[in-house]
């Protein structure tokens, strides 16, 4: 209750901002952003599907739009087409039962992350702004109540950790001037990820200790990686502020 009345006051606010900074385009995406999501988020029986429909249809338009707009940044691009080809993809997948939906799920993840380094680096445009957020947010309100439920949620953890970990990875080799450090790191993630993942998900193996002892393995190698990169940022850090990206 509390996150969706958060993702309820945050679209209001995103609907006035878009509407305040005059550029009709922008704000009419951001209207049937917020219409679709908060017709879908609070069920407001007899106009769901209306409201879905509208969601979707708007997503497909902010690609379409993007692909078309050269002035924007790779990144800015990139942020925008991610997003809403996800906003797109996750209520398809959920309604038609295909699957794959639950990697579409945790993927929501890359959004949220990018969203938050693209924004905590000043490059989010003002145009784009509005309804970037109210997507994201709606990513993050769905992923809490996702990881949330009862079953599986370790699991689903731990999918998140590796996803994060695989972004990290990913927006280094892109924008980090130490290029080297994310190859090396990005190399050794790439084979226990798949060793990791091999086994578990092994057909000609059913016994469930093998199964164990690949999450087992899976679980520590990726905290002693995470705690490897903390400790060698850490020491760079100290050593030298400037070189820590």
């Amino acid at each position: 209750m509390i996150e969706t009345t958060t993702l309820a006051i945050i679209t209001i606010f995103m609907v006035i901002y878009a509407y305040m900074k005059g550029d009709k385009q922008s704000f009419l995406l951001t209207v049937g952003i917020s219409f679709g999501i908060m017709i879908a988020t609070f069920r407001i029986s007899g106009i769901f599907y209306v409201g879905l429909t509208i969601y979707m249809l708007t997503t497909i338009a902010i690609v379409v739009l993007t692909i078309n707009n050269r002035d924007l940044s790779t990144i800015r691009r990139g942020l925008i087409i991610l997003t809403a080809t996800l906003a797109f993809a996750t209520p398809l997948f959920s309604i038609m039962n295909w699957p794959l939906f639950e990697i579409i799920k945790l993927f929501t993840v890359a959004s949220i992350f990018l969203y938050a380094i693209v924004l905590s680096k000043g490059m989010m445009g003002k145009n784009e702004f509005g309804y970037l957020t109210i997507i994201n947010v709606n990513f993050l309100v769905q992923l809490i109540y996702y990881v949330s439920l009862s079953e599986d949620t370790f699991f689903r953890m731990i999918g998140i950790a590796y996803i994060l970990m695989f972004i990290y990875l990913v927006l280094g080799l892109i924008f980090s001037k130490n290029k080297t450090f994310f190859k090396w790191n990005f190399i050794c993630f790439l084979i226990y990820s798949i060793i990791v993942f091999s086994l578990m998900f092994d057909p000609s193996s059913s016994s469930y200790g093998q199964a164990l002892m690949a999450l087992a393995i899976g679980i520590w190698t990726l905290i002693i990686h995470y705690v490897v990169i903390f400790i060698v940022k850490l020491i760079v850090f100290l050593k030298k502020p400037e070189k820590l990206i």
